[in-house]
């Protein structure tokens, strides 16, 4: 199409560029330009995920410790409320005397 339009300098330039383009040490250039960007992106991932794991572990371990903290303050509440029912019995015991 380009060629039809007798323009000589964009036609030895297309000409030049399929040239170019077909050779096989620029396909190699190619292919090693494309991998190299595809193992950019894979250490990006890869790092991404890294990252992402050790977050999720390090919020698995704040949770584990929080559920402890639950469980001693459950614990706590419980003791303290057998405490108040023995403190009430107590008074009502001592109110009858």
């Amino acid at each position: 199409m380009i060629d039809d339009l007798g323009v000589s300098e964009i036609s030895e330039a297309i000409t030049a560029y399929r040239t170019v383009t077909s050779s096989e040490e620029y396909q190699e250039l190619e292919r090693l330009y494309v991998k190299a960007e595809l193992d950019e992106r894979q250490r990006t991932y890869n790092a991404i995920k890294r990252a992402t794991a050790k977050k999720d572990a390090e919020i698995a371990e704040k949770n584990t410790e929080i559920a402890e903290k639950n469980t001693e303050i459950a614990e706590k509440v419980k003791e303290n409320d057998e405490l108040r029912k023995q403190i009430e019995a107590l008074k009502a015991g001592n109110a009858g005397e």
